[in-house]
């Protein structure tokens, strides 16, 4: 999944037929399914909404969720993307990128970033340039899905919850979005641009299986790619499953002050191990809100 990173203000050239570059969506008509949940245990009812944090314009959520959110007695998130942790992400102390990646892979990272870029990637550690890399084929909004609902929550006067420090999300982003995983990205370049496409059309459509799919389709890429299927299995329970788990306590207790708004990104609300599917081994009532 794409998580909770700073506005990334960086160029790419376009990838293939598909100028990521485009400032917005080509229509700004509101999303006819989303991807929204209702948790219903002793009396009281919240919600969980699956977001996607950038390429999404946050004015096609339709009045469903902005109502469910009002409606809500607290809002939670992932965490705060304006914290220090997560605006330093990839400082780097010594060295370069370029050093790091060797002349082969700086020369192929050369051909997917514009000249201009290169100076201040080559200053930050290998999760920037991955970040930057994964957001190829996205189209480019004004304002992130979380942060309007943020805004929109902080503008009701509800009161905020994040649900993980800023420090661990930066943390774990610098773990696992390393060399090897920057290599990775650098020699899928074109097939990941095509398989974003193909997320973002799942999530317009709220097709959460289709998106599931997705991102199960990533294993063998990174099994072919030098991955042991056990580095594999412990990067998504680091990433997705552990996280997941760690999220339910104050999603309960939000749930028993009344009912809370929960949206966090659409990879942790789906499939085996996902917040949705503890609470439901929990006891809660887990049903698909349709407009």
């Amino acid at each position: 999944e794409v998580v909770a990173t700073p506005e990334a203000k960086l160029e790419a050239k376009p990838a293939n037929d598909d100028p990521w570059t485009a400032k917005a969506e080509p229509a700004p008509d509101a999303l006819k399914r989303v991807l929204l949940w209702s948790i219903s245990k002793d009396g009281k009812t919240s919600y969980a909404m699956g977001t996607m944090h950038v390429g999404i314009d946050p004015q096609r959520l339709p009045t469903l969720v902005w109502d469910k959110l009002l409606g809500a007695t607290s809002f939670a998130m992932e965490t705060n993307a304006a914290d220090a942790q997560i605006l330093n992400l990839g400082a780097r102390t010594s060295g370069s990128l370029r050093a790091e990646l060797g002349p082969e892979y700086w020369a192929k990272l050369e051909k997917l970033v514009e000249p201009k870029m290169l100076a201040g990637i080559d200053q930050k550690k290998p999760v920037i340039a991955a970040v930057f890399l994964s957001m190829r084929g996205l189209p480019m909004t004004g304002l992130g899905m979380d942060t309007a609902l943020l805004a929109k929550a902080q503008t009701a006067n509800k009161p905020i919850v994040y649900l993980e420090p800023a420090s661990l999300q930066a943390q774990l982003l610098e773990r696992h979005m390393d060399i090897k995983a920057l290599k990775l990205m650098i020699d899928t370049a074109d097939q990941s641009a095509e398989m974003t496409k193909q997320m973002v059309a799942a999530y317009t459509a709220g097709d959460d299986k289709k998106l599931l799919a997705l991102n199960d389709g990533q294993k063998g890429e990174a099994l072919s790619h030098g991955y042991t299927e056990a580095e594999y299995e412990k990067q998504s329970a680091e990433m997705l499953y552990d996280r997941n788990a760690s999220w339910i306590p104050a999603i309960e207790e939000m749930h028993k002050k009344g009912g809370g708004f929960v949206a966090v990104g659409a990879l942790h609300l789906v499939g085996k191990k996902s917040v949705l599917d503890l609470l439901e081994a929990k006891g809660y009532k887990i049903q698909r809100v349709e407009p």
